[in-house]
């Protein structure tokens, strides 16, 4: 089966690809994004890096094979997570989501 030809790097750095094909007519849950939200912040707490990414979609048969998905089950977005591997990323304090996210309005 063939993997996908990127590096995790040029994954996460493609972002224009990911805009072309966000579907912006769809609303998105705000809980579901609250929780999300709530993932990648728990990460960065405990010294972890990662990033919300949707890449992967175009290859989503692949992926799903690589992960052992059952074909019934949809992706939405990737959500690569690792330690760091230097010395300047350092756990940061957290503060509450409700204190960083603005929904609609500043």
């Amino acid at each position: 089966m063939p993997g996908v030809p990127l590096t995790p790097d040029e994954m996460l750095t493609t972002t224009r690809s990911v805009r072309k094909r966000l579907d912006l007519t769809r609303p998105v849950p705000l809980q579901l994004v609250k929780e999300c939200l709530e993932i990648a912040l728990a990460c960065r707490a405990r010294g972890l890096g990662t990033a919300w990414t949707t890449l992967h979609l175009q290859y989503e048969t692949e992926v799903a094979g690589l992960l052992g998905l059952p074909g019934d089950i949809r992706q939405g977005a990737l959500i690569p997570t690792a330690y760091y591997t230097g010395d300047t990323f350092r756990p940061a304090a957290r503060r509450p989501l409700a204190d960083v996210l603005h929904v609609d309005h500043w």
